[in-house]
């Protein structure tokens, strides 16, 4: 049963970030998702964390648990483990009337981003047993240009060695 658990908790934490991927026009950092976990629940959690390639760091009431790879994060939300749906990314299609019909048409994307720079932290206290979720988003348009340039350039500069 511990299994089926824990990837509802997963997928409860991706659903709080594929809500902040909407038509807004904010990027970057993104507003702190809250939570309430249980800590035996939470410990699970870092195992699958860590288990993927996640860092753990321990301090006298708090955990921090940080996710800096893009497909480290892929795998920890993969749509296998959270009823199929993709959290970490979203499309934005507009209705457009055609010959008396509606079609969509692609208008646009976000996407959480993780990269060293630009990491996925969970932030748990374990006298509250309360997680905190921080994380950052970009937003590209329908030619797939960013729309946020001081964060694409942070993170192209992970690219350059």
């Amino acid at each position: 049963m511990v299994g089926p658990l824990i990837d509802g908790y997963l997928t409860e934490i991706g659903k709080g970030m594929f809500a902040k991927l909407g038509r807004s026009r904010n990027t970057g950092l993104m507003p702190p998702i809250k939570l309430f976990v249980p800590y035996s629940i939470f410990r699970h959690v870092c195992n699958i964390v860590v288990g993927y390639g996640g860092s753990l760091s321990l301090k006298k009431n708090r955990m921090l648990v940080e996710i800096t790879n893009s497909n480290n994060a892929g795998k920890v939300f993969s749509p296998v483990r959270c009823k199929g749906d993709n959290l970490l990314r979203k499309r934005y299609f507009d209705k457009v009337r055609e010959n008396g019909r509606n079609i969509y048409k692609y208008s646009g994307r976000a996407a959480v981003v993780v990269t060293s720079t630009t990491p996925i932290i969970f932030y748990y206290n374990t006298k509250q047993e309360k997680l905190t979720i921080l994380f950052y988003v970009q937003r590209y348009d329908k030619d797939d240009f960013s729309l946020d340039a001081t964060l694409q350039a942070l993170l192209n500069s992970n690219h350059v060695e």
